[in-house]
């Protein structure tokens, strides 16, 4: 079965099968995450997603905002400059890194360095925990699980100790956490949402994996994601795109029910969900 499994899976989710256990699908609660609800001393906070946008903004107006930023943008030297309150991390590929694989060690080695920014919140799913307890990472840490489809159903309730809704992007664990914190207003940057470009197999070579974000990959890291594109199809790509902005307006109906605002202040891409807004009118 195992040789079987090896032939027909790919190399990630063979880890991931291996890294965990089966408690980790079930919805776990985390009671810890209790004393965040409306911890927010602020009104309104700023999501910094990964596109490359982020070079237009001026980046001093964010200097003394709350700021969330996510997965790998402490590649760039914008992290430093604004020193984020919060930083999540969502993508099962970044969990379970093999140092002595060159195509992952840089990916590792960017996780490991979010502790050098001392208070800087982390925000992980529960089921990465063992990971990054193998580390001995020393960043506060908040950890969480799913419990329902946001894809199917209306959002009731966001809750981290209970669980939240599903994700198809890690801009929105940042949101529901920002909602759970308390803040009303919430901004986003850097959140064109075309990276689906870079996803697609195209018939010609090339890739337009530069474009997706504001860092830049080294040449073993192309090569993995590459090879991984490989292992689904374009119908693939453009299903979680549906269920990305189907999340997207769900979230959108709940912030309005509960008088929460979101503001896209990408000023490019194609996420349409949002009013949309500039960053010099918001931070005067």
């Amino acid at each position: 079965m195992k040789a079987l499994l090896k032939k027909i899976l790919p190399e990630s989710i063979i880890k991931f099968l291996i890294s965990i256990d089966h408690r980790h699908y079930k919805v776990v609660k985390n009671p810890n995450n209790k004393k965040y609800n409306n911890i927010a001393s602020k009104k309104r906070c700023f999501i910094l997603g990964n596109g490359p946008s982020l070079n237009d903004i001026n980046i001093e107006l964010l200097k003394d905002e709350d700021v969330f930023t996510v997965n790998q943008l402490n590649r760039s030297a914008i992290f430093n400059k604004i020193s984020p309150k919060y930083h999540c991390v969502a993508d099962d590929d970044f969990f379970f890194l093999d140092e002595n694989n060159p195509g992952e060690a840089e990916r590792l080695k960017y996780i490991k360095k979010l502790q050098d920014n001392k208070g800087l919140v982390c925000i992980f799913p529960f089921y990465s925990k063992p990971f990054f307890d193998s580390f001995n990472l020393t960043n506060e840490t908040i950890y969480f699980s799913y419990c329902s489809d946001a894809t199917r159903k209306e959002i009731k309730k966001i809750d981290l100790v209970k669980g939240i809704p599903t994700i198809r992007t890690v801009v929105q664990v940042a949101i529901y956490s920002a909602i759970y914190f308390g803040y009303k207003e919430i901004y986003l940057l850097g959140v064109e949402n075309t990276n689906y470009q870079s996803l697609l197999n195209n018939i010609e070579e090339g890739d337009n994996l530069e474009e997706a974000h504001i860092y830049r990959y080294s040449d073993e890291e192309k090569k993995k994601i590459l090879n991984k594109k490989r292992n689904h199809n374009n119908e693939f790509v453009f299903k979680n795109f549906y269920h990305l902005f189907k999340i997207y307006k769900n979230i959108n109906e709940y912030c309005l029910k509960n008088n929460i605002t979101i503001k896209n202040l990408t000023g490019k891409g194609i996420l349409d969900v949002f009013d949309n807004g500039k960053l010099e009118n918001i931070c005067k």
